[in-house]
């Protein structure tokens, strides 16, 4: 069973593709920032490139994904409806 796991409610966000027959398979965070001097890619942008980028590491497509998990918080409620659009 692949797991596609995403956290964006807090300024750290995560994505990890996780095999339950083996290990975890990819997995990368990375933090965003309020501070325009600064600026890094939001959530939704930085998930679409790293969601790729992890289909090419395991060379596999959206529907080898067997389950689909985000966190619910403790965070901001737009943080979380950016990983459940996205999951969507």
């Amino acid at each position: 069973m692949i797991i596609l796991t995403v956290e964006t409610s807090t300024p750290t966000g995560s994505l990890s593709l996780v095999d339950t027959k083996t290990q975890v398979e990819f997995h990368k965070s990375w933090s965003r920032t309020n501070n325009k001097s600064q600026a890094k890619n939001s959530h939704s942008e930085a998930l679409t490139i790293i969601f790729q980028e992890a289909l090419n590491h395991l060379k596999a497509s959206p529907n080898k994904i067997d389950l689909l998990v985000s966190t619910i918080g403790q965070g901001s409620f737009t943080g979380f409806r950016v990983a459940i659009n996205f999951i969507k």
